[in-house]
Formats: structure tokens, sequence, C-alpha cells
């Protein structure tokens, strides 16, 4: 029996479409010149200024979303990819519980705890261990 990997490249490609997304938009946003950037001398030539002018704000909050969408999606397809390769040991009765999950920890012993809360199900110990080797 196969992988089924159909939904995990969903999210990805989805996660591509946000990133591309973000940056079409900050390429047209830095094209439109929304900064201007003047100087100015006073009269005898004894102080001098540069002045920066904010034409139009850049939309953050747009931004910020979007990206956001985008790492949860590529989150998704990492706890999808862990639910599909629990199917596909167990085949031909998929796990019940969907509680599977990706954990990605900070240390070796937080790693251990995710473990205990049963993010990896009945995983095999070679598939653990990879997901081990990719921690951070």
């Amino acid at each position: 029996m196969l992988l089924d990997l159909t939904d995990i490249r969903a999210k990805i490609a989805r996660a591509q479409e946000h990133r591309q997304a973000i940056k079409d938009e900050i390429g047209a946003y830095f094209n439109r010149h929304p900064y201007g950037v003047t100087t100015q001398a006073n009269a005898d030539y004894t102080r001098y200024s540069i002045l920066f002018r904010v034409n139009e704000p850049p939309p953050l909050q747009r931004w910020s979303l979007m990206f956001a969408d985008c790492l949860t999606n590529l989150r998704t397809a990492l706890d999808y990819l862990i639910y599909a390769i629990a199917c596909h040991e167990a085949a031909p009765n998929p796990p019940r519980d969907s509680n599977y999950g990706f954990p990605i920890t900070d240390s070796p012993e937080n790693f251990g705890k995710a473990l205990n809360v049963g993010r990896l199900g009945d995983i095999s110990t070679t598939v653990r261990a990879a997901i081990e080797r990719v921690q951070p």
C-alpha cells in the first residue's frame, strides 16, 4: 500500500501560494515607491536635514496574517504526514485516534515529553528516530 500524500501536498501547495502572494504584494508595494526622502539646508547652510516621509504605510497586519497562514499550512502538512505514516503502518486498520502530530521541541527532554503525550501514537521506532533527528 502506498503512502497517501494528497492532503500533505495540498497543504504545501497552499503554503507556497501564500508565500508567493506575500512576495508579490511586497514587491508591488516597493515598486510604488511608498517612501520619500528629501534633503534640506537652512539659509546659511549651517544645518542640513534629511526628511523621510511615508507616502503609503505598509499593510503589515495583512502581510503578517498571510505569513502566519503560510506557516500554519506547513505545520499542518507535518501533522498530516505523521497521520499518513500511522495509517500506512497500521494498514489495513487505520488508527481511530486523530490526535497524531509532528512534535517540534527545543530539547531532547521535551521530545520525550511530547512522545509521552502520544502525539506519535504507535509509529515505528525507525520513524520516531528520524523525527527526533530533525528536531531543532
